[in-house]
């Protein structure tokens, strides 16, 4: 599919039941003025999909419930998405695998309600990714499992999380570099049961960076851990409680 445009699109009570995709190609597309409603989505899987210079403005997607989806091999080149509202999204046992993402931007991202369980992502690479003006509020993650994630020159400017839960996260094999965070706000934020093996990060700046009311517990395993070039303006921390934090082979460069 090559050159599609699309305007002024509103799709309301959407249901989608066992639908499979395999080696979808999709070039130059660009969506305006999308509105989705009451969109469901069950045991979803799609293979083999690529997607080039992709624009999508003023997107809003409501109460969108997704089950038992599963993406292997996907590309995602020079993506660009403004003016992203996404309100009460559930998402049950997402699999992603083999996940490319090059030269994305993202422009003024609101997120509400988000729910996540039993995700799953590996073999992710992100590169070039630029997130502007994103607000998260109410985000609940479950059961979340990463391994073998590469971001490279990643910035975060203006970024705002509200009351975020998360629980039983395992990292694997994680490698951040040029990481810019910028004017990051993090407010009433709750981890639980986090495992980080294999922990890189190279060249990180941060600053304007307020954390309140933040809790750990049962931080265990952050083992061979390499900290290269790290910049830290203006932290302010508010109210950190730590409990049960285990750290091995921390090397601060």
């Amino acid at each position: 599919m090559h050159y599609i445009t699309l305007h002024c699109i509103t799709l309301h009570y959407i249901t989608l039941h066992y639908i499979a995709l395999h080696c979808i190609a999709l070039h130059y597309i660009t969506l305006h003025c999308i509105t989705l409603h009451c969109i469901t989505l069950h045991y979803i899987t799609l293979h083999y999909i690529t997607l080039h210079y992709i624009t999508l403005p003023y997107i809003a997607l409501h109460y969108i419930t997704l089950h038992y989806i599963t993406l292997h091999c996907i590309a995602l080149h020079y993506i660009t998405l403004h003016c992203i509202t996404l309100f009460y999204i559930t998402l049950h046992c997402i699999t992603l695998h083999c996940i490319t993402l090059h030269y994305i931007t993202l422009h003024y991202i609101a997120l509400h309600y988000i729910t996540l369980h039993y995700v799953a992502l590996h073999y992710n690479t992100m590169h070039y990714i630029a997130l502007h003006d994103i607000t998260l509020h109410y985000i609940t993650l479950h059961c979340i499992t990463l391994h073998y994630i590469a971001l490279h020159c990643i910035a975060l400017h203006y970024i705002t999380l509200h009351y975020i839960a998360l629980h039983y996260i395992t990292l694997h094999c994680i490698t951040l570099h040029y990481i810019t965070l910028h004017c990051i706000a993090l407010h009433y934020i709750t981890l639980h049961c986090i495992k980080l093996h294999y922990i890189a990060l190279h060249c990180i700046a941060l600053h304007y960076i307020a954390l309140h009311y933040i809790t750990l517990h049962c931080i265990t395993a952050l083992h061979y851990i390499t900290l290269h070039c790290i910049a830290l303006h203006y932290i302010a921390l508010h109210y950190i409680a730590l409990h049960y934090i285990t750290l091995h082979y921390i090397t601060l460069h």
